[in-house]
Protein backbone atom coordinates (compact mmCIF):
# COMPACT_ATOMS: atom_id res chain seq x y z
CA UNK A 1 0.00 0.00 0.00
CA UNK A 2 1.44 3.40 -1.00
CA UNK A 3 0.83 6.72 0.76
CA UNK A 4 1.65 10.38 0.23
CA UNK A 5 1.76 13.48 2.44
CA UNK A 6 2.55 17.19 2.20
CA UNK A 7 2.28 20.35 4.33
CA UNK A 8 0.20 23.36 3.32
CA UNK A 9 -0.14 26.85 4.79
CA UNK A 10 -2.63 29.53 3.75
CA UNK A 11 -3.52 32.88 5.28
CA UNK A 12 -5.99 35.69 4.75
CA UNK A 13 -8.78 37.59 6.48
CA UNK A 14 -12.32 36.86 7.69
CA UNK A 15 -15.13 39.21 8.58
CA UNK A 16 -17.08 38.25 11.70
CA UNK A 17 -20.49 39.35 10.49
CA UNK A 18 -23.19 36.68 9.96
CA UNK A 19 -25.09 39.05 7.67
CA UNK A 20 -22.25 39.19 5.13
CA UNK A 21 -22.48 36.57 2.34
CA UNK A 22 -19.86 37.69 -0.20
CA UNK A 23 -16.39 36.18 0.23
CA UNK A 24 -14.40 39.00 -1.41
CA UNK A 25 -16.29 41.69 0.49
CA UNK A 26 -15.73 39.72 3.68
CA UNK A 27 -11.99 39.55 2.95
CA UNK A 28 -11.71 43.30 2.34
CA UNK A 29 -13.71 44.27 5.41
CA UNK A 30 -11.89 41.65 7.47
CA UNK A 31 -8.54 43.09 6.38
CA UNK A 32 -9.71 46.56 7.38
CA UNK A 33 -10.78 45.17 10.76
CA UNK A 34 -7.48 43.33 11.17
CA UNK A 35 -9.08 39.86 11.64
CA UNK A 36 -6.35 37.67 10.22
CA UNK A 37 -6.66 33.90 9.91
CA UNK A 38 -4.27 31.17 8.79
CA UNK A 39 -3.88 27.40 8.91
CA UNK A 40 -0.97 24.98 8.89
CA UNK A 41 -1.92 21.47 7.80
CA UNK A 42 -0.35 18.13 7.07
CA UNK A 43 -2.49 16.51 4.36
CA UNK A 44 -2.05 12.75 4.06
CA UNK A 45 -3.33 10.14 1.64
CA UNK A 46 -3.02 6.86 3.55
CA UNK A 47 -3.76 4.63 0.56
CA UNK A 48 -3.32 6.17 -2.89
CA UNK A 49 -5.24 3.36 -4.63
CA UNK A 50 -8.26 3.88 -2.36
CA UNK A 51 -7.94 7.65 -2.80
CA UNK A 52 -8.18 7.38 -6.59
CA UNK A 53 -11.08 4.89 -6.41
CA UNK A 54 -13.06 7.04 -3.95
CA UNK A 55 -15.38 9.46 -5.85
CA UNK A 56 -14.82 12.03 -3.09
CA UNK A 57 -10.98 11.64 -3.27
CA UNK A 58 -10.60 12.13 0.49
CA UNK A 59 -7.40 12.81 2.41
CA UNK A 60 -6.92 13.51 6.11
CA UNK A 61 -5.90 16.96 7.35
CA UNK A 62 -4.37 17.70 10.75
CA UNK A 63 -2.54 20.71 12.14
CA UNK A 64 -3.83 24.00 13.48
CA UNK A 65 -5.95 27.05 12.68
CA UNK A 66 -4.84 30.47 14.01
CA UNK A 67 -7.48 33.10 14.77
CA UNK A 68 -6.78 36.37 16.59
CA UNK A 69 -3.22 35.28 17.26
CA UNK A 70 -4.32 32.06 19.03
CA UNK A 71 -3.80 28.60 17.50
CA UNK A 72 -6.42 25.84 17.76
CA UNK A 73 -5.67 22.18 17.02
CA UNK A 74 -7.24 20.42 14.01
CA UNK A 75 -7.09 16.65 14.49
CA UNK A 76 -9.85 15.23 12.27
CA UNK A 77 -9.90 17.50 9.25
CA UNK A 78 -10.71 16.39 5.71
CA UNK A 79 -9.40 17.51 2.33
CA UNK A 80 -11.10 16.55 -0.96
CA UNK A 81 -9.04 16.94 -4.12
CA UNK A 82 -11.25 17.25 -7.21
CA UNK A 83 -14.22 15.15 -6.02
CA UNK A 84 -16.26 13.68 -8.88
CA UNK A 85 -18.99 15.94 -10.28
CA UNK A 86 -21.24 15.96 -13.34
CA UNK A 87 -19.66 19.18 -14.62
CA UNK A 88 -17.17 18.34 -17.41
CA UNK A 89 -14.94 21.41 -16.92
CA UNK A 90 -15.28 22.47 -13.29
CA UNK A 91 -13.25 21.05 -10.41
CA UNK A 92 -13.10 21.84 -6.70
CA UNK A 93 -10.75 21.43 -3.77
CA UNK A 94 -12.57 21.29 -0.44
CA UNK A 95 -11.36 21.71 3.14
CA UNK A 96 -13.22 20.91 6.35
CA UNK A 97 -11.27 21.72 9.50
CA UNK A 98 -13.07 21.21 12.85
CA UNK A 99 -11.59 22.65 16.05
CA UNK A 100 -12.63 23.84 19.51
CA UNK A 101 -12.60 27.63 19.93
CA UNK A 102 -11.40 29.68 22.87
CA UNK A 103 -14.90 29.73 24.37
CA UNK A 104 -15.23 25.92 24.14
CA UNK A 105 -17.55 25.98 21.12
CA UNK A 106 -17.07 23.37 18.38
CA UNK A 107 -16.26 25.29 15.20
CA UNK A 108 -15.57 24.34 11.58
CA UNK A 109 -13.39 26.29 9.17
CA UNK A 110 -14.40 25.20 5.68
CA UNK A 111 -13.35 26.35 2.25
CA UNK A 112 -13.50 25.65 -1.46
CA UNK A 113 -11.15 26.37 -4.37
CA UNK A 114 -13.15 26.64 -7.60
CA UNK A 115 -11.04 25.39 -10.51
CA UNK A 116 -12.75 26.51 -13.72
CA UNK A 117 -11.53 28.11 -16.94
CA UNK A 118 -12.60 31.73 -17.39
CA UNK A 119 -11.23 34.74 -19.25
CA UNK A 120 -7.46 35.19 -18.96
CA UNK A 121 -4.90 32.92 -17.34
CA UNK A 122 -6.65 31.96 -14.11
CA UNK A 123 -5.19 28.57 -13.18
CA UNK A 124 -2.88 30.07 -10.52
CA UNK A 125 -5.62 32.22 -9.01
CA UNK A 126 -8.11 29.34 -8.90
CA UNK A 127 -5.73 26.81 -7.31
CA UNK A 128 -4.46 29.26 -4.66
CA UNK A 129 -7.69 31.05 -3.63
CA UNK A 130 -9.79 29.49 -0.87
CA UNK A 131 -13.32 30.82 -0.39
CA UNK A 132 -13.61 30.37 3.36
CA UNK A 133 -16.34 30.31 6.00
CA UNK A 134 -16.30 29.78 9.76
CA UNK A 135 -19.37 28.07 11.18
CA UNK A 136 -20.70 26.84 14.50
CA UNK A 137 -20.53 23.06 14.14
CA UNK A 138 -23.60 22.41 16.31
CA UNK A 139 -25.99 24.86 14.64
CA UNK A 140 -24.40 25.28 11.21
CA UNK A 141 -24.66 29.06 11.65
CA UNK A 142 -22.09 31.07 9.70
CA UNK A 143 -19.95 33.15 12.02
CA UNK A 144 -17.40 34.64 9.60
CA UNK A 145 -16.62 34.78 5.88
CA UNK A 146 -13.59 35.69 3.78
CA UNK A 147 -10.73 34.40 1.64
CA UNK A 148 -7.40 32.67 2.31
CA UNK A 149 -4.62 32.53 -0.26
CA UNK A 150 -1.48 30.55 -0.98
CA UNK A 151 1.48 32.74 -1.96
CA UNK A 152 4.20 31.75 -4.42
CA UNK A 153 6.64 31.40 -1.54
CA UNK A 154 4.20 29.18 0.36
CA UNK A 155 3.79 27.02 -2.73
CA UNK A 156 7.55 26.55 -3.16
CA UNK A 157 7.88 25.59 0.51
CA UNK A 158 4.95 23.19 0.13
CA UNK A 159 6.73 21.37 -2.70
CA UNK A 160 9.69 20.66 -0.38
CA UNK A 161 7.41 18.93 2.15
CA UNK A 162 6.06 16.22 -0.15
CA UNK A 163 6.86 12.71 1.09
CA UNK A 164 5.66 9.25 0.15
CA UNK A 165 5.85 5.52 0.70
CA UNK A 166 5.80 3.44 -2.47
CA UNK A 167 7.45 4.52 -5.70
CA UNK A 168 4.17 4.78 -7.64
CA UNK A 169 2.53 7.22 -5.19
CA UNK A 170 3.94 10.56 -6.45
CA UNK A 171 3.47 9.65 -10.13
CA UNK A 172 -0.13 8.51 -9.61
CA UNK A 173 -0.99 11.55 -7.49
CA UNK A 174 0.71 13.96 -9.90
CA UNK A 175 -1.02 12.37 -12.89
CA UNK A 176 -4.39 12.68 -11.17
CA UNK A 177 -3.75 16.36 -10.40
CA UNK A 178 -2.51 17.15 -13.92
CA UNK A 179 -5.37 15.29 -15.60
CA UNK A 180 -7.98 17.29 -13.71
CA UNK A 181 -6.26 20.58 -14.51
CA UNK A 182 -6.20 19.62 -18.21
CA UNK A 183 -9.88 18.80 -18.09
CA UNK A 184 -10.64 22.16 -16.49
CA UNK A 185 -8.32 24.37 -18.54
CA UNK A 186 -7.01 22.40 -21.51
CA UNK A 187 -10.28 22.27 -23.46
CA UNK A 188 -10.60 24.79 -26.24
CA UNK A 189 -13.48 27.19 -26.27
CA UNK A 190 -15.68 25.92 -29.06
CA UNK A 191 -18.72 27.20 -30.88
CA UNK A 192 -21.93 25.30 -30.42
CA UNK A 193 -21.58 21.80 -31.84
CA UNK A 194 -24.33 19.80 -33.52
CA UNK A 195 -26.86 18.23 -31.19
CA UNK A 196 -27.94 14.62 -31.46
CA UNK A 197 -30.37 14.23 -34.29
CA UNK A 198 -33.70 12.53 -33.79
CA UNK A 199 -33.80 9.09 -35.43
CA UNK A 200 -35.00 9.25 -39.00
CA UNK A 201 -38.61 8.11 -39.28
CA UNK A 202 -38.85 4.52 -40.41
CA UNK A 203 -41.84 2.29 -40.92
CA UNK A 204 -41.31 -1.17 -39.50
CA UNK A 205 -42.24 -4.02 -41.83
CA UNK A 206 -44.22 -5.55 -38.97
CA UNK A 207 -46.50 -3.83 -36.41
CA UNK A 208 -44.76 -3.42 -33.05
CA UNK A 209 -45.70 -2.43 -29.51
CA UNK A 210 -43.04 -1.20 -27.12
CA UNK A 211 -42.75 -0.32 -23.45
CA UNK A 212 -39.99 0.80 -21.08
CA UNK A 213 -39.45 -1.35 -17.98
CA UNK A 214 -37.07 0.22 -15.42
CA UNK A 215 -35.01 -1.70 -12.88
CA UNK A 216 -32.70 -0.83 -9.99
CA UNK A 217 -29.59 -2.89 -9.30
CA UNK A 218 -28.10 -3.94 -5.98
CA UNK A 219 -25.59 -1.07 -6.24
CA UNK A 220 -28.45 1.43 -6.85
CA UNK A 221 -27.97 1.99 -10.57
CA UNK A 222 -31.22 2.60 -12.46
CA UNK A 223 -31.29 1.00 -15.89
CA UNK A 224 -34.17 0.07 -18.13
CA UNK A 225 -35.29 -2.55 -20.60
CA UNK A 226 -37.10 -1.83 -23.86
CA UNK A 227 -39.70 -4.54 -24.38
CA UNK A 228 -40.69 -5.08 -28.02
CA UNK A 229 -43.56 -7.37 -29.08
CA UNK A 230 -45.78 -7.93 -32.09
CA UNK A 231 -48.73 -5.54 -32.03
CA UNK A 232 -51.24 -8.06 -33.40
CA UNK A 233 -50.37 -11.29 -31.60
CA UNK A 234 -48.79 -12.58 -28.44
CA UNK A 235 -45.28 -14.06 -28.59
CA UNK A 236 -45.26 -17.85 -28.51
CA UNK A 237 -41.49 -18.52 -28.31
CA UNK A 238 -40.75 -16.83 -25.00
CA UNK A 239 -38.44 -13.96 -23.99
CA UNK A 240 -35.10 -13.08 -25.59
CA UNK A 241 -32.81 -10.83 -23.57
CA UNK A 242 -30.47 -8.59 -25.63
CA UNK A 243 -27.47 -6.47 -24.65
CA UNK A 244 -25.17 -4.32 -26.80
CA UNK A 245 -21.60 -3.23 -26.21
CA UNK A 246 -19.63 -0.14 -25.24
CA UNK A 247 -20.19 3.41 -26.57
CA UNK A 248 -23.53 2.41 -28.13
CA UNK A 249 -27.13 1.72 -27.10
CA UNK A 250 -29.42 -1.14 -28.04
CA UNK A 251 -30.67 0.89 -31.00
CA UNK A 252 -27.58 -0.52 -32.73
CA UNK A 253 -29.69 -3.68 -33.19
CA UNK A 254 -32.37 -1.66 -34.99
CA UNK A 255 -30.63 -0.51 -38.16
CA UNK A 256 -32.72 1.00 -41.00
CA UNK A 257 -32.46 -2.08 -43.19
CA UNK A 258 -35.16 -4.24 -44.79
CA UNK A 259 -35.89 -5.98 -41.48
CA UNK A 260 -33.55 -5.64 -38.50
CA UNK A 261 -32.71 -8.33 -35.97
CA UNK A 262 -35.23 -7.06 -33.39
CA UNK A 263 -38.02 -7.13 -35.94
CA UNK A 264 -36.90 -10.56 -37.19
CA UNK A 265 -37.05 -11.98 -33.65
CA UNK A 266 -40.46 -10.42 -32.98
CA UNK A 267 -41.78 -11.70 -36.31
CA UNK A 268 -40.55 -15.19 -35.44
CA UNK A 269 -42.61 -15.11 -32.24
CA UNK A 270 -40.19 -13.90 -29.56
CA UNK A 271 -40.80 -11.43 -26.73
CA UNK A 272 -37.73 -9.17 -27.10
CA UNK A 273 -36.12 -7.36 -24.14
CA UNK A 274 -33.33 -4.86 -24.89
CA UNK A 275 -31.28 -3.92 -21.83
CA UNK A 276 -29.91 -0.39 -21.68
CA UNK A 277 -27.31 -1.28 -19.04
CA UNK A 278 -24.93 1.29 -17.63
CA UNK A 279 -22.59 1.18 -20.63
CA UNK A 280 -25.38 2.54 -22.85
CA UNK A 281 -25.11 6.22 -23.75
CA UNK A 282 -28.81 6.45 -22.91
CA UNK A 283 -27.42 7.08 -19.42
CA UNK A 284 -25.23 9.88 -18.12
CA UNK A 285 -21.50 9.27 -18.24
CA UNK A 286 -20.37 6.85 -15.57
CA UNK A 287 -17.05 5.10 -15.02
CA UNK A 288 -18.40 1.58 -15.58
CA UNK A 289 -16.36 -1.57 -15.86
CA UNK A 290 -17.38 -5.01 -17.08
CA UNK A 291 -17.73 -6.01 -13.42
CA UNK A 292 -20.86 -3.92 -12.85
CA UNK A 293 -22.55 -5.37 -15.92
CA UNK A 294 -21.64 -8.91 -14.85
CA UNK A 295 -22.66 -8.66 -11.20
CA UNK A 296 -25.51 -6.14 -11.25
CA UNK A 297 -26.96 -4.98 -14.57
CA UNK A 298 -27.35 -8.27 -16.46
CA UNK A 299 -28.50 -10.34 -13.46
CA UNK A 300 -31.07 -7.70 -12.53
CA UNK A 301 -32.14 -7.33 -16.15
CA UNK A 302 -32.65 -11.09 -16.42
CA UNK A 303 -34.54 -11.20 -13.10
CA UNK A 304 -36.79 -8.40 -14.33
CA UNK A 305 -37.62 -10.27 -17.54
CA UNK A 306 -38.41 -13.43 -15.56
CA UNK A 307 -40.53 -11.55 -13.04
CA UNK A 308 -42.58 -9.66 -15.64
CA UNK A 309 -43.09 -12.53 -18.08
CA UNK A 310 -43.36 -15.40 -15.61
CA UNK A 311 -40.96 -17.46 -17.75
CA UNK A 312 -38.85 -19.98 -15.86
CA UNK A 313 -36.07 -19.92 -18.46
CA UNK A 314 -35.10 -17.29 -21.03
CA UNK A 315 -32.77 -16.96 -24.02
CA UNK A 316 -30.15 -14.28 -24.63
CA UNK A 317 -28.55 -12.60 -27.67
CA UNK A 318 -25.53 -10.53 -26.63
CA UNK A 319 -22.90 -8.58 -28.54
CA UNK A 320 -19.31 -7.42 -27.84
CA UNK A 321 -18.94 -5.88 -24.35
CA UNK A 322 -22.58 -6.64 -23.67
CA UNK A 323 -21.49 -10.22 -24.33
CA UNK A 324 -18.23 -10.14 -22.35
CA UNK A 325 -19.84 -8.60 -19.25
CA UNK A 326 -22.77 -11.01 -19.62
CA UNK A 327 -20.42 -14.01 -19.77
CA UNK A 328 -18.49 -12.88 -16.69
CA UNK A 329 -21.76 -13.06 -14.78
CA UNK A 330 -22.94 -16.24 -16.53
CA UNK A 331 -19.86 -18.34 -15.75
CA UNK A 332 -19.92 -16.99 -12.16
CA UNK A 333 -23.39 -18.47 -11.63
CA UNK A 334 -25.25 -15.16 -11.57
CA UNK A 335 -27.90 -15.99 -14.20
CA UNK A 336 -29.23 -19.55 -13.76
CA UNK A 337 -32.47 -18.49 -15.51
CA UNK A 338 -30.69 -18.33 -18.89
CA UNK A 339 -30.72 -21.62 -20.80
CA UNK A 340 -29.69 -20.50 -24.30
CA UNK A 341 -27.16 -17.86 -25.37
CA UNK A 342 -26.09 -16.54 -28.77
CA UNK A 343 -23.07 -14.28 -28.50
CA UNK A 344 -21.21 -12.31 -31.13
CA UNK A 345 -17.61 -11.05 -31.39
CA UNK A 346 -16.27 -11.91 -27.93
CA UNK A 347 -17.22 -13.91 -24.86
CA UNK A 348 -14.35 -14.60 -22.43
CA UNK A 349 -11.17 -14.41 -24.52
CA UNK A 350 -10.31 -11.01 -26.06
CA UNK A 351 -7.87 -11.67 -28.91
CA UNK A 352 -6.89 -8.69 -31.04
CA UNK A 353 -4.50 -7.98 -33.89
CA UNK A 354 -0.91 -7.18 -32.77
CA UNK A 355 -1.35 -3.55 -33.88
CA UNK A 356 -4.51 -3.23 -31.78
CA UNK A 357 -2.73 -4.84 -28.85
CA UNK A 358 0.17 -2.39 -29.14
CA UNK A 359 -2.31 0.48 -29.28
CA UNK A 360 -4.32 -0.48 -26.20
CA UNK A 361 -1.22 -1.44 -24.21
CA UNK A 362 0.66 1.72 -25.12
CA UNK A 363 -2.04 4.39 -25.40
CA UNK A 364 -4.32 3.51 -22.49
CA UNK A 365 -1.91 4.70 -19.75
CA UNK A 366 -1.24 7.92 -21.69
CA UNK A 367 -4.93 8.62 -22.31
CA UNK A 368 -5.61 8.00 -18.63
CA UNK A 369 -3.27 10.87 -17.73
CA UNK A 370 -5.44 13.45 -19.47
CA UNK A 371 -8.97 12.02 -19.66
CA UNK A 372 -11.50 9.85 -17.86
CA UNK A 373 -13.52 9.26 -21.03
CA UNK A 374 -13.12 9.22 -24.78
CA UNK A 375 -15.97 9.69 -27.21
CA UNK A 376 -16.57 8.28 -30.68
CA UNK A 377 -18.96 11.16 -31.41
CA UNK A 378 -16.03 13.58 -31.32
CA UNK A 379 -16.23 13.14 -35.08
CA UNK A 380 -19.27 15.48 -35.13
CA UNK A 381 -19.23 16.92 -31.59
CA UNK A 382 -15.65 17.85 -30.62
CA UNK A 383 -15.46 18.90 -26.98
CA UNK A 384 -11.87 19.68 -26.02
CA UNK A 385 -8.24 19.76 -27.10
CA UNK A 386 -8.00 15.96 -26.99
CA UNK A 387 -10.97 15.53 -29.32
CA UNK A 388 -9.43 17.94 -31.82
CA UNK A 389 -6.09 16.14 -31.63
CA UNK A 390 -7.70 12.76 -32.34
CA UNK A 391 -9.92 14.18 -35.10
CA UNK A 392 -6.88 15.68 -36.79
CA UNK A 393 -4.95 12.42 -36.55
CA UNK A 394 -7.83 10.36 -37.93
CA UNK A 395 -8.43 12.82 -40.76
CA UNK A 396 -4.78 12.58 -41.74
CA UNK A 397 -4.41 8.80 -41.48
CA UNK A 398 -7.80 7.35 -42.39
CA UNK A 399 -9.65 8.47 -45.52
CA UNK A 400 -11.91 5.46 -45.92
CA UNK A 401 -15.15 7.48 -46.01
CA UNK A 402 -16.66 10.90 -45.32
CA UNK A 403 -18.07 9.89 -41.89
CA UNK A 404 -15.70 10.93 -39.08
CA UNK A 405 -17.63 8.94 -36.48
CA UNK A 406 -17.08 5.84 -38.59
CA UNK A 407 -13.38 6.63 -38.95
CA UNK A 408 -12.87 7.42 -35.24
CA UNK A 409 -14.55 4.13 -34.29
CA UNK A 410 -11.91 2.37 -36.39
CA UNK A 411 -9.19 4.31 -34.55
CA UNK A 412 -10.41 3.34 -31.07
CA UNK A 413 -11.61 -0.20 -31.72
CA UNK A 414 -9.55 -1.67 -34.52
CA UNK A 415 -6.21 -1.84 -36.25
CA UNK A 416 -7.11 -0.72 -39.77
CA UNK A 417 -9.70 0.99 -41.90
CA UNK A 418 -13.22 -0.49 -41.90
CA UNK A 419 -12.48 -2.00 -38.49
CA UNK A 420 -16.13 -2.17 -37.45
CA UNK A 421 -17.87 -3.10 -40.70
CA UNK A 422 -17.35 -3.72 -44.39
CA UNK A 423 -18.52 -0.52 -46.08
CA UNK A 424 -19.68 -2.49 -49.09
CA UNK A 425 -22.27 -4.20 -46.92
CA UNK A 426 -23.84 -0.96 -45.64
CA UNK A 427 -26.27 1.25 -47.53
CA UNK A 428 -25.69 4.98 -47.58
CA UNK A 429 -28.71 5.42 -45.32
CA UNK A 430 -27.30 3.04 -42.73
CA UNK A 431 -23.83 4.55 -42.94
CA UNK A 432 -25.32 8.00 -42.21
CA UNK A 433 -27.59 6.59 -39.48
CA UNK A 434 -24.73 5.10 -37.46
CA UNK A 435 -23.23 8.60 -37.04
CA UNK A 436 -25.60 9.11 -34.11
CA UNK A 437 -25.18 5.66 -32.61
CA UNK A 438 -21.80 6.04 -30.87
CA UNK A 439 -20.72 8.10 -27.87
CA UNK A 440 -18.54 7.88 -24.74
CA UNK A 441 -16.42 5.11 -23.22
CA UNK A 442 -14.65 5.36 -19.84
CA UNK A 443 -10.89 4.92 -19.69
CA UNK A 444 -11.58 2.51 -16.82
CA UNK A 445 -12.97 0.03 -19.35
CA UNK A 446 -9.88 0.30 -21.55
CA UNK A 447 -7.68 -0.36 -18.51
CA UNK A 448 -9.64 -3.53 -17.74
CA UNK A 449 -9.52 -4.66 -21.37
CA UNK A 450 -5.79 -3.96 -21.48
CA UNK A 451 -5.20 -6.28 -18.51
CA UNK A 452 -7.53 -8.89 -20.01
CA UNK A 453 -5.76 -8.90 -23.37
CA UNK A 454 -2.39 -9.28 -21.67
CA UNK A 455 -3.79 -12.12 -19.49
CA UNK A 456 -5.47 -13.92 -22.40
CA UNK A 457 -8.96 -13.92 -20.88
CA UNK A 458 -11.26 -11.50 -19.07
CA UNK A 459 -10.25 -10.40 -15.59
CA UNK A 460 -12.15 -8.57 -12.88
CA UNK A 461 -11.54 -4.84 -12.64
CA UNK A 462 -10.94 -5.32 -8.92
CA UNK A 463 -11.19 -8.09 -6.34
CA UNK A 464 -14.75 -9.27 -5.89
CA UNK A 465 -16.25 -11.35 -3.11
CA UNK A 466 -18.49 -14.30 -3.93
CA UNK A 467 -17.23 -14.88 -7.48
CA UNK A 468 -14.37 -16.96 -8.91
CA UNK A 469 -11.17 -14.94 -8.65
CA UNK A 470 -9.97 -16.38 -11.98
CA UNK A 471 -12.90 -16.70 -14.38
CA UNK A 472 -11.30 -19.48 -16.41
CA UNK A 473 -9.70 -21.53 -13.63
CA UNK A 474 -12.79 -23.67 -12.97
CA UNK A 475 -15.78 -25.05 -14.94
CA UNK A 476 -18.49 -22.55 -15.92
CA UNK A 477 -21.25 -22.25 -13.34
CA UNK A 478 -24.00 -22.47 -15.94
CA UNK A 479 -25.67 -25.20 -18.00
CA UNK A 480 -26.80 -22.79 -20.73
CA UNK A 481 -26.37 -23.96 -24.32
CA UNK A 482 -24.21 -21.44 -26.19
CA UNK A 483 -23.67 -20.54 -29.82
CA UNK A 484 -20.54 -18.50 -30.52
CA UNK A 485 -20.82 -16.32 -33.64
CA UNK A 486 -17.60 -15.18 -35.32
CA UNK A 487 -17.35 -12.84 -38.27
CA UNK A 488 -14.38 -14.02 -40.30
CA UNK A 489 -13.55 -10.40 -41.24
CA UNK A 490 -13.84 -8.94 -37.73
CA UNK A 491 -11.01 -6.41 -37.27
CA UNK A 492 -12.10 -5.38 -33.78
CA UNK A 493 -11.81 -8.77 -32.06
CA UNK A 494 -10.10 -11.55 -33.98
CA UNK A 495 -12.26 -14.57 -34.87
CA UNK A 496 -9.82 -16.43 -32.62
CA UNK A 497 -11.59 -14.80 -29.64
CA UNK A 498 -14.73 -16.86 -30.15
CA UNK A 499 -12.77 -19.96 -31.14
CA UNK A 500 -10.93 -19.90 -27.80
CA UNK A 501 -14.10 -19.37 -25.78
CA UNK A 502 -15.85 -22.19 -27.63
CA UNK A 503 -12.87 -24.48 -27.01
CA UNK A 504 -12.90 -23.63 -23.30
CA UNK A 505 -16.63 -24.37 -22.93
CA UNK A 506 -16.36 -27.48 -25.10
CA UNK A 507 -13.56 -28.81 -22.90
CA UNK A 508 -15.78 -28.52 -19.83
CA UNK A 509 -19.11 -29.42 -21.51
CA UNK A 510 -18.24 -31.43 -24.64
CA UNK A 511 -20.82 -31.65 -27.41
CA UNK A 512 -23.13 -29.04 -25.90
CA UNK A 513 -22.12 -25.84 -27.71
CA UNK A 514 -21.45 -24.66 -31.24
CA UNK A 515 -19.24 -22.21 -33.10
CA UNK A 516 -20.77 -20.58 -36.19
CA UNK A 517 -18.88 -18.59 -38.81
CA UNK A 518 -20.27 -15.59 -40.65
CA UNK A 519 -18.10 -15.56 -43.76
CA UNK A 520 -17.09 -12.09 -44.93
CA UNK A 521 -18.76 -10.30 -42.01
CA UNK A 522 -17.03 -8.07 -39.48
CA UNK A 523 -17.96 -6.69 -36.08
CA UNK A 524 -21.21 -4.78 -36.61
CA UNK A 525 -22.28 -5.40 -40.21
CA UNK A 526 -23.80 -8.71 -39.14
CA UNK A 527 -26.57 -6.57 -37.59
CA UNK A 528 -26.76 -3.67 -40.03
CA UNK A 529 -25.61 -5.00 -43.40
CA UNK A 530 -28.17 -4.96 -46.20
CA UNK A 531 -27.84 -8.73 -46.68
CA UNK A 532 -27.71 -9.60 -42.96
CA UNK A 533 -31.41 -10.63 -42.88
CA UNK A 534 -30.60 -13.40 -45.37
CA UNK A 535 -27.00 -14.23 -44.40
CA UNK A 536 -26.91 -13.87 -40.62
CA UNK A 537 -30.36 -13.75 -39.06
CA UNK A 538 -31.21 -17.37 -40.01
CA UNK A 539 -28.10 -18.46 -38.08
CA UNK A 540 -29.33 -16.56 -35.01
CA UNK A 541 -32.87 -17.97 -35.24
CA UNK A 542 -31.51 -21.48 -35.67
CA UNK A 543 -29.19 -21.05 -32.70
CA UNK A 544 -32.06 -19.88 -30.50
CA UNK A 545 -34.14 -22.92 -31.48
CA UNK A 546 -34.58 -25.70 -28.94
CA UNK A 547 -32.55 -28.37 -30.71
CA UNK A 548 -29.63 -26.99 -32.74
CA UNK A 549 -26.88 -29.28 -33.93
CA UNK A 550 -23.66 -28.73 -31.94
CA UNK A 551 -20.36 -28.51 -33.79
CA UNK A 552 -17.61 -26.31 -35.08
CA UNK A 553 -17.59 -23.94 -38.06
CA UNK A 554 -21.02 -24.87 -39.36
CA UNK A 555 -21.43 -22.45 -42.27
CA UNK A 556 -24.90 -22.38 -43.91
CA UNK A 557 -24.89 -22.05 -47.68
CA UNK A 558 -26.76 -18.75 -47.35
CA UNK A 559 -23.62 -17.11 -46.00
CA UNK A 560 -21.61 -15.36 -48.71
CA UNK A 561 -18.11 -16.87 -49.03
CA UNK A 562 -15.05 -14.68 -48.80
CA UNK A 563 -14.03 -13.57 -52.29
Amino acid sequence: MSSLRFTEEMDGHLLFDPAESDHERGRRRGEQAGTAVMFHLTIEVDDTAAFHADPAHRASARGWVKLGGEAFAVTAGEFNLFPDTDHPRKREMRYRLPFTGADGRAMVLSGEKHVQDEEGFDVWRDTTTLLTELRDEATGERVAIGILRLTAGDFLRQMTTVGWDGTAAPLAFGSFFAKNLWQAYGAQRLPDTPKRRAPAPRTSPIPLREEIVPYTTEDDFTGHLVRVRHADREPDLGPVYMAAGSSVRTNIFRAPIEINIVEALVDAGYDVWLNEWRASFEHARNAWSLDEGALYDHPEGVRTVVRVTGAEKIKALVHCQGSSSFFMGLVSGKMPQVDTVVCNAMALHPVVHPLSKAKIVGLTPLMGLVADYVDISWGIRPQNWLSHLIRSWVRATNRECDNLVCRISSFFYGYSRSAMWDHAKLSRETHDWLTDEFEWIPIRFFRQMRRSILRGHLVWDRKRDGVPRDLCAQPPQTDARITFLQGTSNRCFSPESQARSFAWFDRHQPGRHQLREMRGYGHFDCWMGDDAPRDVFPIVLDALADEPVPGVNIVPSAVTPVA
